[in-house]
């Protein structure tokens, strides 16, 4: 699942109901202990790619622009008590055109303990040639700076500070910084937010341009009146990525 170590694959067993449904398995390594936000997210990831691989017939050489990734939490409960492994569904959407592979795809995914979907999320991609990710890339360097993005007097600013401790997450080298090393991070800010150590229940994230890696991205939170955060992840005023982050709170423990 473009991992350079067999031990950062998470996801096996896959059964597939053509042409737009494929069930996986996942387990994640003992040591990682309950299962964070951040790398149910990951295995989300790797049963999408999994299946535009198995499915769409799309090539290992195409590059994997991920577009916009979604994962909620069903219930009310933290997901910290959810086992550290369960069963996926995917569910894909390609586009279409004739007697071609697919440019780009659509996908919804649950996720399943062995009784009840306690998650579902969804995710857009498209798939490129190196050649056009090359162009994309140098496009994206030369971005100009924009005006704002609604701040008010309650909006908190963080830096974005990927662990590059997690092996599973920098498996491999890259030009960016990834996704999942964004999630990473606003899942690491969140729970510094206050003594209540509250979690990800539910974020949603719209990349429109790469994220530099010589340069530290900032997060923006801006609360709102239903409880939820808009977010913005940008680098010297260019905009990266934007969404919403919603919240559990825990009152005690955690992982």
């Amino acid at each position: 699942m473009h991992k350079s170590q067999p031990t950062h694959v998470w996801i096996h067993s896959p059964s597939e109901t053509p042409p737009h449904k494929m069930e996986v398995s996942y387990r994640l390594p003992e040591e990682r202990g309950h299962p964070s936000f951040t790398d149910l997210m990951e295995v989300q990831r790797q049963a999408g790619l999994a299946q535009v691989h198995r499915q769409l017939d799309i090539p290992h050489s195409q590059v994997f622009v991920l577009d916009r990734i979604e994962l909620g939490f069903a219930t009310s409960s933290p997901y910290a008590q959810y086992p550290s492994e369960g069963r996926v569904a995917a569910f894909v959407r390609a586009e279409e055109r004739a007697a071609r592979k697919p440019r780009a795809a659509q996908q919804e995914f649950e996720f399943t303990d062995g009784e009840a979907v306690f998650a579902r999320g969804s995710s857009i991609a498209r798939f490129l040639s190196p050649e056009i990710y090359r162009r994309l890339r140098v496009m994206g360097s030369n971005l100009d700076t924009y005006a704002g993005f609604g701040y008010s007097n309650s909006t908190m600013q963080f830096p974005v500070m990927p662990n590059r401790n997690d092996p599973a997450l920098y498996d491999h080298e890259s030009d960016h910084i990834t996704a999942m090393a964004v999630v990473r991070s606003i899942e690491d800010t969140v729970r510094g937010l206050s003594e209540r150590r509250p979690l990800l229940r539910r974020l949603a994230l719209a990349f429109e341009s790469y994220l530099e890696p010589d340069q530290t991205p900032i997060l923006s939170l801006t609360p709102k009146m239903d409880g939820t955060f808009l977010a913005l992840v940008d680098q010297g005023g260019v905009p990266r990525a934007r969404g919403t982050v919603e919240l559990f709170l825990e009152s005690g423990g955690g992982q």
